[in-house]
């Protein structure tokens, strides 16, 4: 049976130095590559392990240390082996248990941070136990009528475990589903948060510790209780995958601690669920600041908020008669986060047209800080094209649209317009602060705006770019601890985080004598510069007076930036292109990436409305040597977002 595939899936086996995964390695990888149309990719290599293979791994296997003394090492070899495998869902015979945790350490070790938890595991292992208590060798036999030759061998085993996976769905119809969904759920005996199962999630899908003195109790209690026990997990004899997830849920805790949210309240029916979301955010270690709008007060009392929060209300500008008042500014320069919740059609429609006239609006259009908005109300008012609209603006200014959920609404209907409830919204806060120094320590070299190339004192060559792409990427990577050096050409518009130093030039010269000097101290280079290919040769040293009617001028082509930084990029450099296109997008993106040696492109089209040149709002396609990743229409602030989140997990 031919696999009903959405993403490609690769099937593989490892051939290891012995059987612990946390010391041992990889001698040899093969892997079986099937892409939805059924194509298929198949590669081996044998990698040198960096130590002895005992005698009794070479029996079994027979690869023995002179075999791969001259092969490559996995951190070698491990970024394409990544780049082969991103995107895709894995599956093999006992990877669940032995493949995927050791190949996940081996990625570990490389440093190379590949999250293998977001795809779907097939371990056909796991089904033909289930269903039979076989080996491979004999699964082979039962269900393809063969004999499985040379087996402990990567590649025959790799080819023998996707053949029994398709044979498997041909003989239980009944049982199994062509879906890898289903097929990674299963095949798995458990509901492991690390691979080595030293961390499971419990029935109301809580991380749990699996094992020790604190077996089934929260991790996240377990850390508040003894803190003393992540340092023994980190010092002890763990898998590095083990003490990485650790620390994930560490940090993810922690990533409140502190915090300053203002917690906007209106007139919804959903106000009642603020008090669950105070209670979730103290919890976790926040301080949260109330306002209130009039008609929220009608819902849920300002005296039970405040004893919630142990801090008074704010609802009106002024607090008393005597003079004393509520200052909106102050507060927007005091958060670090203003969550509004619920936010009524009426609130969000105010919010996007500058509506101030009450003080949570004044608040809002004070905020310095990231605004959170989960939408409440009908599902009629949630799709009318003016509510749409509105919260199209709300983006389009960078703020955070926590989507509503389906449901029964107060009318009684059900539908989307539902507030998300409190326990999510607290965990999207959780990770948007966990996020915010995921680029720490790193340095990014952004190149943004167009340049200008003189033709005389008062004339020039230049574009339409505004800039605004190249200014969103570095207030992105800025508020993600990254170090950023912003390099523009003529533009308008101004940087505000404290994070970014300006680099102003104007010609494309300028700007490569200046990409050249930052590049070699940066982590990353994102080129996003609308760069003049042609320049004058000459530049009038007075304004040319119209004489005559033609004008001839000789242009002589610009130094090249994107190919100079790809043929200095070292390792542990990424370098990001850009494409702006109008006809053969994805051809002319693909050849300007190998051509000059970028990790990955950013192809935007000026035939897509919206996108392109003086746009608030951009539709892009992310394209790598693995292939190409289309985005929708979003405003820039979200399409830098996800230009960095591909940034992040491409080490």
């Amino acid at each position: 049976m031919k696999l009903n595939l959405k993403n490609p899936i690769v099937f593989f086996d490892l051939e290891t130095t012995g059987t612990n995964i946390n010391t041992d390695r990889i001698v040899e990888i093969c892997y079986l590559k099937v892409y939805p149309n059924g194509n298929e990719e198949t590669k081996t290599m044998r990698i040198n392990p960096e130590m002895h293979i005992p005698e009794q791994s070479s029996a079994i296997h027979g690869i023995y240390d002179a075999d791969v003394a001259d092969c490559p090492t996995f951190k070698e070899v491990a970024k394409e082996i990544a780049r082969d495998i991103e995107g895709c869902d894995l599956a093999g015979f006992n990877s669940n248990r032995f493949d995927i945790p050791v190949l996940a350490e081996e990625f570990l070790r490389a440093g190379v941070d590949i999250d293998m938890m977001k795809r779907k595991f097939i371990d056909v292992q796991v089904i033909y136990h289930k269903l039979e208590q076989r080996t491979l060798s004999a699964a082979y036999k039962f269900y393809c009528g063969k004999n499985l030759e040379d087996a402990h061998t990567a590649e025959a085993d790799t080819r023998a475990t996707y053949e029994v996976l398709k044979s498997q769905l041909d003989r239980y119809p009944e049982e199994l589903q062509n879906d890898m969904a289903f097929l990674a759920e299963y095949s798995s005996f458990n509901k492991n948060v690390d691979f080595a199962g030293r961390i499971v999630y419990d029935d109301k899908g809580v991380e749990v510790f699996n094992f020790g003195k604190y077996k089934g109790m929260s991790v996240s209690e377990v850390l508040q209780k003894d803190p003393g026990y992540y340092s023994w997990i980190l010092n002890g004899d763990f898998t590095l995958n083990t003490k990485n997830v650790l620390t994930k849920i560490r940090l993810r805790e922690m990533s409140m601690k502190g915090k300053k949210i203002v917690l906007g309240i209106t007139g919804s029916i959903a106000a009642y669920k603020a008090a669950i979301l105070i209670r979730g955010l103290i919890k976790k270690g926040a301080e949260v600041q109330v306002v209130i709008t009039p008609a929220g007060k009608e819902f849920i009392t300002p005296i039970t908020l405040s004893a919630l929060t142990s801090k008074p209300v704010i609802s009106e500008f002024f607090a008393q008669r005597d003079g004393t008042w509520n200052s909106h500014v102050d507060l927007g320069l005091w958060a670090d986060a203003m969550i509004i919740a619920p936010a009524t059609a009426s609130t969000i429609g105010k919010m996007a047209n500058g509506i101030a006239d009450n003080m949570l609006i004044t608040t809002y259009l004070s905020m310095k800080a990231p605004v959170f908005v989960a939408p409440a109300m009908d599902l009629d008012m949630f799709a009318h094209p003016s509510t749409r609209k509105n919260l199209d603006t709300l983006r389009s200014y960078g703020n955070h649209i926590i989507e509503p959920a389906e449901g029964e609404l107060a009318s009684h209907l059900v539908g989307k317009g539902r507030m998300e409830e409190p326990e999510k919204i607290v965990e999207i806060l959780e990770a948007f602060f966990a996020k915010q120094q995921d680029m720490a320590g790193k340095k990014v070299v952004i190149t943004a705006g167009p340049t200008y190339e003189k033709i005389d004192p008062v004339r020039f060559i230049g574009n339409y770019s505004s800039g605004k792409m190249g200014f969103a990427l570095a207030e992105e990577c800025a508020s993600r601890g990254a170090e950023v050096s912003l390099i523009s050409g003529p533009v308008t518009i101004q940087a505000h985080h404290p994070n970014i130093r300006r680099i102003d030039v104007e010609s494309a010269g300028e700007m490569y004598e200046a990409a050249i000097r930052e590049f070699p101290t940066a982590s990353a280079g994102i080129l996003c510069a609308a760069v003049a290919d042609f320049t004058p040769e000459t530049v009038a040293g007075h304004k040319i007076k119209r004489e005559k009617d033609n004008l001839t001028l000789q242009l002589k082509p610009t130094q090249d930036i994107a190919a100079a930084l790809g043929n200095r990029k070292k390792d542990g450099q990424t370098l990001v292109g850009f494409a702006l296109e109008t006809n053969d997008e994805t051809k002319n993106a693909q050849r300007k990436l190998e051509r000059k040696n970028l990790d990955f492109i950013v192809l935007n089209s000026l035939n897509d409305q919206g996108a392109g040149f003086r746009c608030d709002t951009n539709k892009i396609t992310i394209i790598d040597r693995q292939g190409a990743t289309p985005y929708p229409l979003k405003s820039k602030q979200e399409v830098a977002r996800d230009i960095i989140d591909r940034l992040v997990n491409n080490k």
